[in-house]
């Protein structure tokens, strides 16, 4: 079998179907390259943001802890009563006559 026009036929639609392959697989390249630049935007982001929330839950600890601290100091008669606090009621009519008397 020579290099006659059917062989220099099949070898054209080789070197151009290699062409389509080789352009195809840059493109594909370059779109998994720019997926791994945004996926590693994302990563960072996420990454800040479990940092930041790590760093709440330490300070919203100790705060806890804190408080709980300063209730085991205090007196007792204090811990009851800053425990539940209560309202103050007052009867209708009855703000604003002190000193006063009604006829």
């Amino acid at each position: 079998m020579g290099a006659g026009p059917v062989g220099l036929l099949l070898a054209g639609d080789l070197g151009l179907l290699v062409a389509e392959v080789l352009t195809w697989v840059m493109q594909r390249r370059i779109v998994l390259a720019e997926r791994v630049q945004q996926l590693r935007k994302e990563l960072a982001e996420t990454e800040a943001e479990v940092a930041r929330l790590e760093a709440a839950e330490v300070v919203i600890g100790q705060s806890v802890e804190a408080e709980r601290a300063a209730r085991r100091t205090m007196p007792s008669w204090t811990r009851s009563w800053s425990a539940s606090p209560r309202r103050v009621v007052v009867p209708a009519g009855r703000i604003g006559n002190r000193g006063r008397t009604t006829a």
